[in-house]
């Protein structure tokens, strides 16, 4: 008679605390950019993060946790859009305003800037938002960002490219034409 030994391949508690859990402020920030709700953004990470530990077992065939996090985050926040039809308008809320030890005057002028580069980068498409976001804000190499985007590294580096441009372009028509 044959006897079928079945291991139990779940990730532990401890496992997952510090593997999965060190990442949830970075996934929340990265799903708030394209949500720009912070209720949504939150149960996107917590939906990602369920899905990571209920399929412990098939989780440890992955190599990049981080990277696959961020696909996922990515997928269920354009999902989310889709389903809701919702535009990115702002993200006031995610940025810190200037410390308080500052001139007031200057603290008015960094605000504008914020504003005027914010608002360039919403018009971006949303490929070159992704890539210049990852690149940008959260410091990922081209090929993080390639892994997390599932896109080809050279694909990377020009939407990054077209995106630095796009803005470089924009801010001086808009600083030193007025436009």
């Amino acid at each position: 008679m044959l006897s079928w030994v079945v291991f139990d391949m779940s990730m532990s508690r401890d496992e997952f605390q510090h593997t999965v859990l060190p990442l949830r402020d970075k996934l929340f920030r990265f799903s708030f950019r394209f949500l720009m709700n912070r209720e949504d953004a939150s149960d996107v990470v917590q939906d990602v993060m369920m899905k990571f530990w209920e399929q412990g077992a098939k989780m440890a065939e992955i190599n990049n946790v981080e990277a696959w996090c961020m696909t996922m985050v990515r997928n269920k926040s354009l999902d989310q859009l889709k389903r809701k039809g919702r535009q990115n308008s702002s993200i006031e809320e995610e940025f810190q305003h200037p410390g308080h030890h500052q001139h007031p005057e200057k603290q008015l002028e960094q605000k504008e800037a914020l504003e005027k580069v914010k608002a360039q980068i919403a018009l971006l498409p949303m490929n070159q938002r992704t890539v210049l976001e990852l690149r940008e804000l959260q410091g990922k190499s081209y090929q993080e960002i390639a892994e997390v985007l599932d896109m080809d590294i050279s694909l990377v580096k020009v939407s990054l490219h077209r995106a630095r441009k796009k803005l470089r372009e924009t801010w001086i028509k808009e600083n030193e034409y007025g436009l």
